[in-house]
């Protein structure tokens, strides 16, 4: 009988999905005729070259295959880490991401790359269920952390053509949070689409803005999903603390990743004293 138990809580433990989305009824239909956003090739292809990027990594880390899974015909804006059942690290994401009003291919990377980071981005890890229990999925913030600190400026490739050619509060990018290179106006800009994205999924949710900043301060971590102001400050501090230094990532210490405080992680999720 305690065989059995064992076998049980492994197989829990293995499939186990971590949603890196909020639970919403947002659903957003390829058949819209309003939509002016990615096509279903630009979709497959970015899913595609990000998997090919990051395969080495996971062959490296883990000794494992990396599969990115898109759901094209899926209306639902959502994405979520899982494994298989050889233990691959697995990353879905549903079309209706890629119909967002302001989705481009950097700001879907950016989902991508939280998404490797509840796989590879390191303490804190998230609890499994009500229990103290780690799992092997990192915490929400962390993973958005992860996002731009370490993985986005690996995944960016260098184009000709410029990104920005939507203004999406394009002085404010660049006079705020001092981004005066192609790449950080590419990663962040893409960090407030999906901030926006974020705000969208809940009445209650306020959008976010690079002027302002979360205010709340956490009295222990918050592992799941941060408000959106909560994400953006985390996507920014993130940005900074990669600027300045390579960074690894460790399973058990979550110190082991440190910058200067004003680029380590925001108390807005983050507590230093209870994780």
């Amino acid at each position: 009988m305690k065989c059995l138990l064992v076998l049980i809580l492994i197989a829990v433990s293995t499939y186990h999905t971590y949603a890196s989305f909020p639970n919403n009824d947002l659903l957003i239909d390829s058949r819209e005729k309003s939509l002016d956003t990615m096509t279903e090739a630009s979709f497959n292809e970015t899913l595609k070259s990000f998997e090919d990027r990051w395969q080495n990594y996971v062959k490296e880390k883990k000794n494992k295959k990396l599969i990115v899974q898109g759901k094209w015909d899926s209306s639902r804006v959502n994405a979520h880490a899982t494994r298989d059942d050889d233990n691959n690290p697995m990353i879905v994401i549903h079309g209706g991401i890629a119909r967002y009003e302001l989705m481009n291919e950097d700001s879907l990377k950016l989902i991508l790359c939280h998404e490797l980071g509840h796989h590879f981005g390191g303490a804190p890890k998230s609890l499994r269920g009500k229990s103290s229990r780690r799992s092997w999925s990192s915490a929400e913030g962390q993973a958005d952390y992860f996002a731009t600190s370490f993985c986005m400026g690996k995944t960016l490739v260098e184009r000709d053509w410029d990104l920005y050619e939507k203004p999406l509060n394009d002085e404010l990018v660049l006079g705020l949070v001092e981004c005066n290179t192609f790449k950080c106006k590419r990663i962040l800009k893409a960090s407030l689409i999906v901030s926006k994205m974020f705000a969208s999924l809940k009445f209650s949710w306020k959008e976010p803005s690079f002027e302002s900043r979360a205010s709340r301060e956490v009295l222990k971590t918050n592992y799941k999903h941060p408000e959106p102001q909560c994400r953006l400050d985390t996507y920014v501090a993130g940005f900074k603390c990669g600027r300045h230094r390579e960074l690894e990532f460790d399973d058990q210490d979550p110190f082991y990743v440190s910058c200067a405080q004003e680029w380590s992680r925001p108390l807005c999720w983050f507590s230093p004293n209870k994780y």
